[in-house]
């Protein structure tokens, strides 16, 4: 039997329980550890899962010698704190996007991961979905054409969401745009791969303080991003409208639609259109989008088998890449701008 990565978790909470436990059982890692910060709640839920070590101090838990690497699911405020801690105890880290909640933080934890020689993985999870990977697959065989546009959606009730910390821009860094927008800026740029993002504008619109006392975040948003290629990008993304994820990929030759195709475990159904008047698909391929954090969690341990950091894998660069545009969403960034930045890890 071949000896599994054994993972610590930081800051186990909702996500960790529907997303990382499943994800991690079809994985070559397993949980040796996670962090609460009720220790009898850490317990209950070590007992609940099968996961022999439980704590109330991240540090005290990075620092068993059995533990190879630790997963991050903190509130944003907190991916700074915990990666520095986990990158001086020598472990390995994937970090829950987004990076951070400032630039600043993104390029701290670049230097402290590059500094300490420990991988470092930012769970841009869309990179391993099932239909994201047969787009991109369409896309790079040539069967649109030269791509011109491409535009995202993503949207959900945030009022239904546990994680009340998402609508206080200290803990989160801001709303949908920080939390859900994220994804679809990493999708099209993964789609979009070695083409250079030039500049980007972006809006939001705030929430009606009067109604929501205490929610200092952006209700919604939408960004335009423009590569060097000429094509330009949109992205959608609100707390405030119900659950939807879209992609739209207009080609020369052809146009790709799909919708709600980022649900784990589910099928995605993929139309490519020829006709102008985007009526009736010539071609509808269903892809089963599996569960796409197993094939993130597998990618990461190769990269430190292999020290693989190419093509699908989200690096720091491309967690600040992505910082970049989340932070610069409002006022917009030159491509000189975006370059000065990332010459800085």
């Amino acid at each position: 039997m071949v000896n599994k990565l054994k993972f610590c978790i930081i800051g186990f909470g909702i996500f960790g329980e529907k997303r990382l436990i499943p994800g991690f059982k079809g994985s070559r890692g397993t949980i040796h550890a996670i962090s609460k910060r009720n220790i009898d709640e850490a317990k209950r839920k070590a007992a609940e899962y099968g996961i022999p070590l439980y704590f109330d101090d991240p540090e005290v838990m990075l620092r068993d010698a059995d533990v190879d690497a630790a997963y991050i699911a903190s509130p944003n405020k907190n991916h700074l704190e915990h990666t520095v801690l986990a990158a001086e105890h020598g472990k390995n880290i994937i970090c829950e996007k987004p990076m951070a909640t400032s630039i600043d933080d993104a390029i701290k934890m670049a230097k402290i991961c590059k500094k300490n020689g420990v991988q470092f993985m930012i769970a841009q999870c869309y990179r391993f979905l099932g239909s994201c990977l047969k787009i991109k697959e369409i896309m790079d065989a040539g069967m649109l054409g030269e791509i011109q546009f491409i535009h995202t959606h993503y949207s959900f009730p945030a009022d239904t969401s546990l994680r009340k910390w998402v609508f206080d821009k200290k803990i989160a860094g801001g709303g949908p745009i920080f939390d859900i927008g994220v994804h679809m800026i990493d999708l099209t740029r993964f789609l979009l791969q070695g083409q250079d993002l030039t500049n980007f504008k972006g809006y939001s619109w705030p929430y009606d303080t009067s109604l929501y006392p205490g929610r200092d975040v952006e209700a919604s948003g939408s960004v335009l991003m423009r590569f060097k290629s000429g094509v330009q990008a949109s992205v959608n993304c609100s707390f405030d409208a119900p659950f939807l994820t879209s992609i739209e990929v207009h080609g020369t030759k052809k146009s790709l639609y799909s919708r709600y195709f980022t649900i784990v475990e589910k099928d995605a159904e993929i139309l490519i259109y020829s006709d102008k008047d985007f009526k009736k698909p010539e071609q509808s391929i269903t892809v089963n989008n599996g569960n796409f954090y197993t094939r993130m969690i597998n990618r990461f341990i190769n990269s430190i088998e292999n020290n693989d950091i190419r093509g699908d894998y989200p690096s720091a660069a491309e967690g600040l890449m992505n910082q970049i545009v989340l932070n610069g969403w409002y006022e917009g960034l030159s491509r000189d701008t975006i370059r000065s930045i990332m010459e800085r890890i």
